[in-house]
């Protein structure tokens, strides 16, 4: 490794002296699947002029692809270049390592670049909507379906339901891939995966009558009861087209705007859409896009470099003006199997205490009083 941290150091020198832009590697660290190298440029050289040399510090260095972004604790520029041993993120055991840290309503996402756990509060303010968003093989569905099983480990179905639209399409082959195979029996779901963008209609309406009925009892005064509501779309493009769009597009408004209030919280998935523009999203995850036009409209802002993210779970997390770069944690299919098992085992028990503990405080028949006898009847 050090050989290669030498190697990719003086290819990138090469580079820039070849440009007659004098600058320097002065050092580096690894994340899960990256290089970081730390450049030190001249003061009348600025970053920009080092943006059209992307391209060709990929190709010196034979990856895909690099991308330029200031240290998050120093402010320095760093050159992030993948890793040729990526080492996989998985969410079991990180879910397992911050299960004493995890407020309620709080998805994993995978780790930073510095190795440290990575968590988003749905229920925050700055964060709810949540919108995921990149190009065909960003990573977006997994990192959806690691966010579902996340906070399905951390909260009981008593406090937290999803309700799941997976209209992401056809996959590869014209099969139809989904993220969400072996989740249909989570004892968190409101119903079975919906998949049919009628049906996606008919359920955003159910949560549009939730909200009137919790909107009323506030009004009231009354405090809001059950679980709070985690509304999951996979396909969110899907949408914004058909004769209910525009009723889906006020629904989802609704939504964005007065979820938090109501208990109902919103993360949204999309190649790219109308939708993307006309909603207020809070918190956005950002995975590879395919230039940097999409990744202007993806980040919201220009320059966050998500044309040079590897996909495959290398996402941005952008929030309150700060851009966190982070592996999503991923899931194997017998863990998604094992997992919901398990969880639906869990619900189960706890349902069946639950029943026998409200059987044993209702009253019964009070018996007949006995008399005993120690002689024959008279």
């Amino acid at each position: 490794m050090n050989d290669l941290l030498d190697h990719h150091a003086n290819a990138i020198e090469y580079v820039l002296h070849a440009h007659e832009i004098d600058g320097r590697v002065t050092g580096g660290s690894l994340s899960p699947r990256l290089l970081h190298f730390q450049l030190q440029l001249p003061p009348r050289v600025r970053p920009s002029r080092i943006a059209p040399l992307l391209g060709e510090i990929a190709e010196a260095l034979q990856v895909t692809a690099v991308r330029l972004a200031p240290d998050p604790e120093t402010g320095d520029l760093l050159l992030e270049v993948p890793r040729p041993d990526p080492v996989t993120v998985r969410l079991l055991p990180l879910a397992k390592k911050v299960a004493q840290l995890v407020p309620p309503l709080t998805a994993t996402l995978g780790l930073d670049t510095a190795g440290a756990p990575l968590l988003l509060r749905l229920d925050a303010p700055e964060v709810c909507p949540t919108l995921v968003i990149g190009a065909t093989g960003a990573g977006k569905s997994a990192l959806l379906q690691t966010m579902a099983l996340s906070l399905a480990l951390h909260n009981s179905p008593d406090t937290l339901r999803l309700l799941v639209i997976d209209l992401s399409g056809p996959g590869r082959r014209g099969r139809k891939v989904s993220a969400w195979a072996g989740l249909d029996a989570l004892p968190h779901l409101i119903a079975e995966p919906v998949r049919e963008p009628q049906e996606a209609h008919q359920r955003l309406r159910w949560v549009g009558r939730l909200f009137h009925e919790r909107a009323a009892m506030l009004a009231d005064g009354e405090a809001l009861d059950g679980a709070a509501l985690v509304v999951l779309i996979d396909g969110l493009e899907a949408l914004a087209t058909g004769s209910h769009a525009r009723e889906s597009l006020d629904l989802l408004d609704h939504i964005a705007r007065e979820g938090r209030e109501l208990g109902v919280h919103l993360v949204a998935a999309t190649l790219g859409s109308p939708l993307v523009d006309q909603l207020g999203w809070g918190a956005r995850l950002v995975g590879r896009c395919r230039d940097s036009k999409q990744a202007a409209q993806a980040a919201g802002i220009q320059g966050s470099g998500a044309e040079g993210l590897l996909g495959e779970g290398d996402f941005l997390a952008l929030l309150g003006g700060e851009t966190v770069r982070f592996q999503a944690a991923g899931l194997t299919p017998d863990e998604v199997a094992r997992t919901v098992a398990l969880l639906d085992q869990v619900a189960a028990a706890e349902t069946a205490s639950a029943e026998m503990e409200l059987k044993a405080r209702r009253p019964g028949r009070a018996a007949a009083p006995r008399l005993l006898r120690t002689g024959p009847a008279k």
